[in-house]
């Protein structure tokens, strides 16, 4: 079995690129035994998502108040914690 290190890395690459059949189940035999890195997998693709939405308005962003900024900083911060319960 993978360490979690590893589980780590191969979960970032499944960011980018797809993970060959052995890589991927390796990565869910590893998540229904652990925990933290199941809650590391979503909270990395819950950041991945959030950072290709937000470069991708990057220039309506400018626009975007200093108030409405932080409270979408505090739901995506609300969120993070919801997926670590």
């Amino acid at each position: 079995m993978k360490s979690c290190e590893e589980i780590t890395k191969l979960v970032s690459q499944a960011l980018d690129k797809k993970l060959n059949i052995s890589e991927s189940i390796s990565v869910r035999l590893h998540n229904l035994i652990c925990k933290v890195c199941k809650t590391n997998e979503k909270q990395m693709k819950f950041l991945h998502k959030a950072l290709k939405i937000l470069s991708a308005n990057q220039d309506s962003c400018e626009d975007i108040s200093s108030d409405a900024k932080d409270r979408i900083r505090q739901k995506i911060e609300e969120a993070l914690i919801l997926t670590e319960s």
